[in-house]
């Protein structure tokens, strides 16, 4: 149950760092135009966050 608990929270975290990427991409985009440089890691997040939903399967 526990194992069921986990595996469906890292998922969750996995979705919610994707939904995170894809809704501050024109964000992002718009403040490198304007010459504001953004140090983020959204794509390590999205990878180690697949990593760990992949690892709990």
């Amino acid at each position: 149950m526990l194992s069921r608990t986990r595996h469906a929270i890292r998922f969750g975290l996995h979705q919610l760092t994707i939904t995170l990427g894809i809704a501050l991409f024109p964000i992002i985009l718009a403040a490198r135009q304007a010459g504001i440089p953004i140090p983020i890691a959204i794509s390590r997040l999205v990878r180690a966050t697949g990593a760990a939903s992949d690892a709990a399967k």
